[in-house]
C-alpha cells in the first residue's frame, strides 16, 4: 500500500469524522474539568477558613472575659489587702506573675 494513500486516509479520517471537533472537545472538557477541580477546592478553603475565623472569635471572646476577671480578683485582692491594713495587721507580700501574652 502506498503511504500517500494511508495519510490521505487518516486525513479524511480525522476531518470527515469529526476528529478535529473530538480532539478541541477532549482539550475543553479537561479545561473544564481543571476549572470545577479549583472551584470546588477554593470552597473547601473558604468554608475552613470560615469555620476557623469562627473559633477564632469563640477564643478571643474566652480570653476578653479571662482578662475581666482576673481585673475583678486583682481588685478584690486590693481590698482584701487594705481592709487587712485598717485592722492594723500585715498583709502578706504580694507576688505577681506578668503575663507576656497580652
Amino acid at each position: 500500500m502506498d503511504l500517500t494513500i494511508i495519510v490521505a486516509a487518516i486525513i479524511t479520517a480525522l476531518l470527515g469524522g469529526g476528529g478535529i471537533a473530538a480532539l478541541l472537545n477532549a482539550k475543553n472538557t479537561r479545561r473544564q474539568i481543571d476549572i470545577e477541580a479549583w472551584c470546588k477546592l477554593i470552597d473547601q478553603q473558604t468554608k475552613r477558613i470560615d469555620k476557623l475565623n469562627e473559633r477564632v472569635t469563640l477564643l478571643e471572646a474566652q480570653v476578653e472575659a479571662r482578662d475581666i476577671r482576673i481585673d475583678e480578683l486583682e481588685q478584690e485582692i486590693d481590698e482584701l489587702r487594705d481592709w487587712i491594713k485598717a485592722q492594723g495587721l500585715l498583709p502578706p507580700p504580694r507576688h505577681r506573675k506578668h503575663n507576656p501574652v497580652g
